[in-house]
């Protein structure tokens, strides 16, 4: 009789969570998607319309994708707004996207939204599978099989997708342009590993082309060169250094590195060369750019100071605003401890960084180094990036920061006794769930303009920008009520809240921004109080004498005061009518203020001068049947009178 054998027991042939690449990345991109799926709702917020609606190349779907490969990137929003010569770039991969998008769905945020949202989570994945290639690949063989090292990507990216920094990235549809540069800078870095190990051409190629792509996301790619190096050389030796620099293959290093600063080069020629970049006309004075009539020493101070403020929201992003314009972060100079301190700081980042890497081959080094090069040029040591701090700016650096701190913990993890060791992972957990809460909380903020300048004012107070966009969204508001009693109540509302966003400007500067002067005119105006809108109108004009904009509120209030005077018909009102419309007059010439003044002459029996303000005005305008009726008046009045009567 055979004996009976036992059942085997089933393999399990799956792999652990640790091993599954591919779920790993659904989990990520999935997770993605969810922090920021509310944001589909949204509207268009900030500068969106600067790439979609105020846009007239973008609007002609894929008849102006040959413009947009061809030309400046904001021609199109300068064309529109009747702008030339005042900036020059070239980006053309996002406005590419947001032209395809016009072509098939004209306005539809929730379109916009939905494709940042998933170009995100796609970023997400990307990142997770790079860093599974830089630190599993060639990891150190005492820690191929430590959960805690294996599953150090994964907590890696889920630290960077909650990052609460990239909410202006993502909810701002605008900023696509950042999430393309990221996403293609991570697929080429990504292939020049794989080809640094396989020496494959065909790796070699999609890395040039990733490359390409990036540059032609966003021109801040350029930034990322370094960190091709820095990485393959790191790539090149085990974790613990142990291995010889000699094994390191200098060969497909060059070769990885080659095409790219080739490209680079080649980028930078036609963006200077061709597209050309002028932006004087945008960044000529202090209240656009802060730095305009600094001194060296304050330049270099400032830039300094928020290098460190920069560091600070790469790991506690404690406050966001899209505000940090003047007078936000003030200029400062050496004297000032912080600008001291963030120097002490930076210089350490740099030389500590080269140490790490080039001595102890850490990771950390890299991360310092690469960290440092990818805020090159929001840096402003070299060129005034458009603003003293913008979130957008830290969008690829985070990745960095985040690397080197989920490998700091993983370091300290494992020199901690095992009874110690869950306080790492506990911080961890803990940064990666403050980091998701900030970051949908914020989001919120991006539901539409209104939102966004209401929560940006309070976390940046004294940004004189916020508060003049701010104030001028609520009079706008204030316009649009209605006759009923609870629309004029909300305008009235609205109108205060404006004035007071005005006068906090004012408060913080009461002669850089006319535009807040000219503000509070508009106030009193909706107020018909035109005594005091004139009254603020000529200050505004005292501060900017060519401003059009400003010399036509000062004529209309001129003019409606003026009418006002008129009909008191009183001797006093009615000179005081007639120099307040011969003043609007002589600013802006319209045909109704022309014709009115030739009426306020005839009244005062002026017939001369009324017949040749009259004759103005049917000149400009041949259709304005009151004065031609006044003019034919006037000329048998003279007729009659003759020359005796006449002023």
């Amino acid at each position: 009789m055979a004996k009976k054998t036992a059942p085997k027991t089933p393999v399990n042939t799956k792999p652990s969570f640790a091993a599954n690449t591919r779920l790993q990345a659904i989990v990520i991109a999935a997770f993605a998607f969810l922090l920021y799926a509310h944001t589909i709702s949204f509207d268009y917020a900030a500068d969106d319309g600067m790439v979609i609606l105020g846009h007239s190349i973008v609007k002609k779907g894929f008849a102006g994708i040959p413009e947009l490969l061809t030309g400046d990137s904001f021609r199109g929003l300068d064309e529109a707004e009747g702008r030339t010569e005042t900036r020059r770039t070239y980006r053309p991969l996002s406005f590419i996207s947001f032209a395809m998008e016009y072509q098939f769905f004209q306005k539809n945020p929730a379109v916009s939204h939905t494709l940042n949202v998933l170009f995100y989570a796609l970023v997400g994945a990307i990142v997770l599978f790079l860093l599974r290639r830089l630190l599993l690949t060639h990891i150190d063989s005492s820690r191929k099989h430590n959960y805690t090292w294996t599953i150090l990507p994964f907590v890696i990216s889920f630290l960077f997708i909650a990052h609460p920094i990239h909410t202006e990235v993502v909810a701002n549809i605008k900023s696509r342009d950042e999430i393309f540069a990221l996403l293609f800078l991570a697929l080429s870095l990504l292939f020049a590993l794989k080809y640094y190990d396989t020496a494959s051409g065909k790796q070699l190629l999609f890395s040039s082309l990733s490359f390409v792509f990036a540059l032609l996301s966003k021109e801040s790619a350029v930034t990322f060169l370094p960190v091709f190096p820095l990485a393959l050389w790191w790539y090149g030796h085990r974790w613990n250094g142990n291995v010889s620099e000699k094994t390191l293959d200098w060969k497909r290093l060059s070769i990885a590195c080659t095409p790219l600063v080739i490209l680079a080069l080649g980028y930078l020629a036609l963006w200077f060369g061709i597209i050309g970049r002028v932006e004087d006309k945008l960044y000529y004075d202090t209240l656009n750019n802060p730095f305009a009539n600094a001194s060296f020493a304050e330049r270099t101070a400032t830039a300094t100071r928020i290098m460190g403020l920069y560091l600070l929201k790469s790991l506690f992003p404690v406050t966001l605003s899209t505000g940090y314009t003047y007078n936000e972060i003030p200029l400062t100079d050496w004297s000032d401890f912080s600008a001291l301190a963030s120097l002490f700081v930076l210089g350490n980042l740099l030389v500590g960084g080269a140490y790490l890497l080039a001595v102890r081959k850490n990771i950390v080094g890299l991360c310092a180094l690469a960290w440092c090069s990818t805020l090159a040029i929001a840096s402003n040591y070299f060129v005034y990036a458009g603003g003293l701090l913008g979130e957008r700016f830290l969008f690829t650096p985070s990745l960095f920061a985040m690397l080197a701190l989920g490998v700091a913990a993983a370091l300290l993890h494992e020199r901690l006794p095992k009874e110690r060791r869950v306080v790492v992972m506990l911080a961890l957990v803990a940064f990666g769930g403050i980091y998701s809460i900030k970051a949908f909380a914020r989001a919120a903020d991006w539901k539409s303009t209104e939102t966004l300048l209401r929560a940006d004012v309070e976390n940046t107070p004294n940004s004189i920008h916020l508060r003049r966009m701010y104030g001028g969204l609520l009079l706008q508001k204030s316009g649009t009520a209605t006759q009923d009693r609870a629309s004029q109540f909300d305008a009235r509302k609205n109108i205060h809240a404006a004035e007071e966003q005005f006068r906090a400007g004012l408060r913080i500067n009461p002669t850089i921004a006319p535009s807040l002067v000219n503000g509070i005119g508009n106030i009193f105006a909706a107020e018909r109080r035109y005594d005091s809108a004139i009254a603020y109108f000529r200050a505004a004009l005292r501060l900017n004498p060519n401003n059009a904009v400003y010399q036509k509120n000062l004529a209309n209030a001129l003019s409606v005061q003026s009418r006002i005077f008129f009909s008191q018909n009183t001797p006093e009102a009615s000179n005081n009518a007639l120099l307040l419309m011969a003043e609007s007059a002589q600013i802006l010439p319209t045909d109704s203020t022309l014709s009115n003044l030739g009426a306020m002459f005839a009244q005062q029996n002026r017939i001369d001068s009324a017949i040749v303000y009259l004759e103005k005005a049917l000149a400009l305008n041949p259709n304005l049947a009151r004065a031609r009726s006044n003019l034919a008046v006037c000329l048998k009045k003279r007729d009659a009178l003759g020359n005796a009567n006449r002023d």
